[in-house]
């Protein structure tokens, strides 16, 4: 259970998972600037719970920069080629520059946007 809240002041997403505060090894905040969450197809493996996930194709996407959100879909068409990302009319989307955080999900996960 992994949240993400807008920080308007600082222009930043701070995570939390089960309601806490993520924090990094010298006790800072976990910030980004973008988050990107992507849906793939995963399957477990064996008794040690170790996933593998479907790294090349495409998939729906989420898309939070600037206090702002994108439905969108991701691309992969190969296992040497780029991720790309798109808005829901098909045209590429630029992140801000700075960190991002990309968020790998199973196609039967949902999330909320609010």
């Amino acid at each position: 259970n992994v949240s993400w809240q807008y920080n308007k002041d600082n222009n930043v997403y701070e995570r939390s998972v089960y309601g806490t505060p993520s924090m990094t090894f010298d006790n800072n905040r976990v910030t980004t600037l973008n988050i990107v969450v992507i849906t793939m197809p995963m399957k477990v493996v064996d008794s040690a719970g170790r996933l593998e996930v479907k790294t090349v194709g495409s998939g729906k996407a989420l898309f939070l920069a600037n206090g702002k959100s994108i439905d969108g879909t991701w691309q992969k068409l190969t296992g040497v080629s780029p991720l790309h990302f798109f808005d829901k009319n098909g045209t590429e989307i630029s992140l801000v520059r700075g960190t991002t955080w990309l968020e790998i999900v199973g196609d039967g996960v949902t999330w909320s946007n609010n």
